[in-house]
């Protein structure tokens, strides 16, 4: 049975409703890119030391960062040490270093390196090697770590590191880690400064990236959505027989 014009209409209405936001969303993500879950813009791409194949002409050169973290009524202050580019998050609690006479405080830098050495056999690591060194000012001898400090980086999209690994001459010793996938970073707990990569064990290559959802995937919610409009249209003109 034919509908009636008016309900017709009716129902060209709601597909169009249906189809409006989602396809918005769809053109508002191809136009600015992904966005991170709290709503702040993606970060800028990520700055590799040694650029794989292919992202060598648009890479960027890594920053470095430093800081000093002052000592106050003999003990530590904490804060938070980051490379310039954001990349690299080295957080310290209160007391992390223990004062030394004559010295005002610790510096801290962090300064991005390639992974050397070279991983062992079945090791992939996931973006740049970072060295921390942390220095008694004005001294400049070495400050060791009293309690544990928390390092958090950032990785490249299309990779899934699994930790975070502390490099010295015998190799890589894994940290552990907890992975923050939309944000792309990695965190974990530091006892001592060094050398630092992410990475996971497995075969060479990246894996695919779980960010946020793309263009496809929008118009196909739309499409879902405009289908179950149509359900409930449809329910509704029967009833209205």
């Amino acid at each position: 049975m034919q509908l009636p014009r008016h309900r017709r209409r009716s129902a060209i209405w709601l597909v169009c409703r249906a189809l409006t936001v989602p396809i918005g969303a769809a053109l508002t993500l191809a136009a600015a890119g992904p966005a991170r879950a709290d709503g702040i813009a993606t970060p800028e791409p990520y700055h590799w030391v040694s650029p794989p194949p292919g992202q060598a002409a648009g890479n960027q050169a890594p920053a470095s960062g430093s800081g000093t973290v002052a000592f106050t009524g003999g003990q530590a202050e904490p804060g938070s040490i980051f490379t310039d580019d954001g990349q690299v998050t080295f957080s310290l609690p209160q007391g992390a270093f223990a004062p030394a006479t004559g010295q005002t405080g610790v510096r801290i830098a962090i300064t991005p390196v390639r992974p050397q050495p070279a991983p062992p056999a079945g090791y992939v690591p996931d973006g740049n090697a970072y060295s921390i060194t942390a220095t008694y000012e004005p001294s400049a001898a070495p400050a060791i770590l009293l309690t544990p400090a928390l390092l958090d980086m950032r990785y490249p999209p299309g990779h899934r590191p699994e930790s975070i690994y502390r490099i010295d001459g015998s190799g890589w010793t894994s940290l552990g880690g907890s992975v923050q996938t939309l944000l792309q970073t990695i965190d974990a707990r530091i006892s001592q400064t060094g050398r630092f990569v992410a990475g996971h064990q497995g075969a060479a290559g990246t894996s695919a990236s779980s960010g946020p959802p793309g263009l496809l995937f929008v118009i196909a919610l739309a499409l879902v959505s405009a289908g179950v409009l149509l359900l409930i249209a449809g329910v509704r003109f029967r009833r209205g027989r």
